[in-house]
């Protein structure tokens, strides 16, 4: 455990250091800080570097260091800081902020801009409640580092749009004494009167601390609040009591509404079963009904084995080239949930056909041994082994798989976890079995290298399915994987995540056997005649020598109006904006799933029909949203994660009222600690779910029901 901790600690302290020397090389300065965001350096931002050999020698000194970057002349970058309380504003003009890079933090994000005018300085809460701007004299923690997500890149970055230029330099002028304390709630909407003031800037002075702002810069950026925005302003030595932590910095009233830690998770869309076409579509609904699951489970099944079975009788044609009809599926569900029952009847014909395969290996390896006296037969007499299906393969098991075994193959566990916490994926192989993979699913060669033997192979013509069926809480790891997101290989996935029968799921007597059941009777005969085709070898490479299964006119203008869809759509401020990787192969998808229907349909086929085409777009329409509602949901940081689930347990609790040593004794099992409590409460507190009032932490009222006790 302490081996593991280690190294995940230092594949944490390479990849920042590496996101530190990179913004270095780009000519923007960077620093070191804590975790509580502070600077480790005595002279802090203004000490920020490009010196790649000074930065690699402050990250061997402070391993976990954030990186800092600072905002003004320094790098000729500003940020706007959206914090919680700005969150709704953020929603309403996001559309007209154009900001070229957005990098998420733990808590909003920063819009990134290129500076305009050096007259910009920091501020808090000036260009609205929750808006900070880090202009000259300030600084930002650059997250991207940290693996928060980022939208757009540096390249990209322009000044802010001239109403939002406007707006920072009239916040950065110095504050009118000359205006009347008169003035009209209409002519001053964001005034804080007599009674909220105090609150208002410990609120302020508490987010700035937790950005790491020293009590000097606290000091002068409440002050200019306090003059600005407090009607009329508290007195200088009050205000700098608050700075330096004299009163409770954490606010201690509710006066805000709850903001929602985590967007709520869709429920799934029902999986669209009749866009599986003639044979499919039937078998998904019988397999749904007979085995009682959701009908997504089944589909997915279904759709599996059919891409197994098809990928070796030809490619398809997509508007990129020929690309192979290999699937790589992943279906998400609960122990329980009844996978290992749906993916052996779905996999039936498959199974069936290993056992032709084996007595065919077996009776050719007996004739070469009478052929040869008994002797080792030799390599040009060795048949392929029948080598079709494996649950948890390394990845130097895989390719020798393939240089023995049959040229398709597939990848099926009903437990994903012994393949996605196994071998293959541990954190000094990860990388290698991604890219390895990500080459199978395009199709391309397979190279296999091994010094100690001096053997170097390159496997043409082999293709792969896939079909992981895994818990969520193993799901949720590959889903906010940064490595499986940046290497592009998430988006070769089509993944669902169907809600639990469970509990509904009475006996009914009058449910026939899957051996009965005619529909799929009808969908295991199409498995086996493709499966039972001769495939033709390529004699100058080895490997498949495959056909392309070509686009007929309906198809291929069905696709290009979908394909210009799901272009569109990628742009900023889209729908589509942070799902880019997945919609850029959301028509290649459509082609493999069209191809797959096809063949299944007709296993003569040469062509991919238009109504195969239309089917697949509906069916990769819903891939694409499974895909938006599921990475989305698992790209939450730790410690939102954390605090949602804390909330969770105190609505459960059903008090109104709680302690940290509650928590500590009673409370969920991963918060043991009463620093870890204190530090998830304070998260509530900010985000205005809890209030304190001595040693206690008292409940907003809307996570409180009827029968909320005291």
């Amino acid at each position: 455990m302490a081996r593991r901790l280690g190294r995940a600690r230092g594949a944490a302290r390479a990849g920042t250091l590496r996101a530190a020397q990179q913004l270095a090389r780009l000519g923007i300065p960077v620093f070191p800080c804590n975790e509580d965001k502070s600077p480790c350096t005595p002279d802090g931002f203004h000490g920020a570097t490009t010196d790649v050999e000074c930065i690699l020698a402050w990250w061997n000194r402070w391993h976990s260091a954030l990186v800092g970057v600072p905002t003004g002349a320094a790098s000729g970058l500003l940020a706007l800081d959206i914090d919680p309380d700005g969150l709704g504003w953020f929603a309403e003009n996001k559309a007209r902020l154009a900001a070229g890079l957005e990098n998420r933090t733990r808590r909003g994000s920063h819009l990134i801009y290129r500076m305009f005018d050096p007259r910009v300085r920091c501020s808090v809460s000036s260009i609205a409640p929750g808006v900070d701007v880090r202009a000259e004299g300030g600084y930002i923690i650059w997250w991207p580092a940290q693996g928060l997500p980022s939208v757009g890149d540096l390249g990209a970055i322009v000044e802010p749009p001239q109403w939002l230029k406007e707006a920072l330099l009239t916040s950065s002028a110095p504050a009118s004494h000359g205006r009347s304390r008169s003035e009209s709630a209409t002519d001053a909407p964001h005034y804080v009167r007599e009674g909220e003031r105090n609150d208002f800037l410990s609120r302020e002075a508490f987010r700035l601390r937790r950005v790491g702002c020293s009590v000097e810069q606290i000091g002068s950026m409440i002050l200019a609040v306090n003059e600005a925005r407090c009607r009329p302003p508290l007195d200088e030595a009050e205000v700098l009591r608050i700075a330096g932590g004299k009163r409770e910095i954490v606010p201690n009233v509710l006066s805000h509404n709850p903001t929602p830690l985590v967007r709520p998770i869709a429920a799934p869309e029902e999986y669209p079963l009749d866009a599986l076409g003639p044979i499919l579509g039937p078998a998904a609904h019988a397999l749904a009904e007979i085995v009682q699951v959701p009908g997504a489970l089944a589909a997915n099944c279904v759709l599996a084995a059919s891409a197994l079975a098809a990928q070796t009788c030809s490619d398809v044609e997509t508007l990129a080239g020929q690309r192979p009809l290999s699937l790589f599926l992943l279906t998400i569900a609960g122990s329980g949930d009844r996978k290992t029952t749906t993916d052996r009847i779905a996999l039936a014909s498959v199974h069936e056909h290993i056992k032709v395969l084996t007595k065919t290996y077996i009776d050719a390896r007996e004739q070469a041994a009478e052929r040869t006296g008994g002797e080792e037969s030799g390599a040009l007499l060795e048949p392929r082994k029948p080598w079709l299906i494996c649950t948890a393969p390394t990845i130097e098991g895989l390719i020798i798989s393939f240089i023995e075994g049959q040229y398709g193959q597939g990848v099926f566990s009903d437990e994903g976890g012994a393949f996605i916490g196994g071998h293959a994926l541990r954190e000094d192989t990860e990388l290698g079995t991604i890219a390895t993979l990500s080459r199978f699913w395009d199709g391309s060669a397979v190279e296999r290298v091994r010094a100690t033997l001096r053997e170097h192979a390159i496997l043409y013509g082999r293709r792969l399915s896939m079909h992981l069926m895994a818990q969520p809480s193993v799901a949720s790891n590959v889903l906010a994987s940064r490595l499986f997101r940046s290497q592009g290989h998430l988006a070769r996935w089509l993944m669902v995540a169907p809600e639990s029968l469970a509990g509904t799921r009475l006996h009914d007597p009058k449910v026939p056997a899957p051996h009965a059941e005619a529909r799929l009777v009808r969908y295991q005969e199409a498995i086996k005649a493709l499966m039972e085709r001769p495939i033709v070898v390529c004699a100058r490479v080895g490997g498949l020598k495959l056909g392309c299964l070509s686009l007929s006119t309906g198809a291929r203008k069905a696709l290009v109006v979908a394909y210009d869809e799901f272009e569109r759509d990628q742009a900023l401020g889209h729908r589509l904006e942070l799902a880019r990787d997945w919609a850029s192969k959301a028509a290649e998808h459509a082609c493999r799933i069209a191809g797959v229907m096809a063949l299944l349909e007709n296993p003569r086929a040469t062509c991919v029909s238009a109504t195969c085409m239309r089917n697949a777009l509906v069916l990769t329409r819903h891939y694409l949203g499974e895909f938006v509602r599921l990475v989305g949901a698992a790209n939450i940081s730790e410690e939102m994660d954390q605090a949602e689930k804390l909330r969770q347990w105190l609505i459960r609790r059903g008090r109104d009222r709680v302690k940290v040593r509650d928590i500590v004794q009673r409370g969920p099992n991963w918060i043991r600690e009463a620093k870890r409590a204190k530090a998830v409460l304070t998260v509530l507190v900010e985000f205005h779910w809890l209030r304190i009032e001595g040693s206690e932490y008292v409940l907003h009222s809307s996570m409180l029901g009827s029968g909320a006790r005291s």
